[in-house]
């Protein structure tokens, strides 16, 4: 079933650019197939990738645009707590996203692993920090990472989702 939010999507996707317009004309069956098969966020990823190819120029001129509006704030306050804020292109969203989960899950095995051997049984939610304050942590041991990364280090291969 085609739900309101599958008919904003692909009214927006038409009408992003008047080569989009043309190209939906001609696609609309497939577009309309996928909006009635997939899941939301399967169909949301399947037109984003639609419109990247039906009009390539302006999907690079989004990104550039996405790209000229990142920011990240950090400021503290005066009571010594530090406060942060973000807008992450895509791109660089899905890496800080991607490294900072992989983190995460190591500290919550090693928190659990912990908490087990002084219970003595699994633990329960509760008696485990929260996911909230486990990204602290592990955006806190990126950067410990960072600093400790020898100047001679490679980086990691280039991200390419398709």
């Amino acid at each position: 079933m085609v739900g309101v939010d599958h008919v904003d999507v692909l009214v927006k996707a038409r009408a992003r650019s008047k080569l989009t317009a043309v190209v939906f004309a001609g696609d609309e069956a497939m577009l309309v197939r996928w909006a009635s098969t997939l899941k939301f966020h399967q169909f949301t990823h399947a037109v984003e990738v639609w419109l990247q190819h039906a009009d390539v120029d302006e999907a690079e001129s989004r990104a550039e645009r996405q790209y000229r509006q990142r920011e990240f704030c950090l400021s503290q306050s005066f009571e010594g707590m530090w406060f942060a804020n973000g807008t992450f292109d895509p791109i660089s969203g899905q890496i800080v996203h991607d490294t900072l989960g992989r983190i995460e899950a190591e500290l919550f095995d090693t928190d659990w692993a912990d908490a087990k051997e002084r219970l003595g049984r699994n633990p329960l939610d509760r008696e485990l920090g929260t996911g909230a304050q486990r990204r602290v942590d592990a955006l806190v041991e990126m950067a410990r990472r960072a600093e400790t990364t020898p100047e001679s280090g490679q980086r990691p291969a280039p991200l390419f989702t398709i």
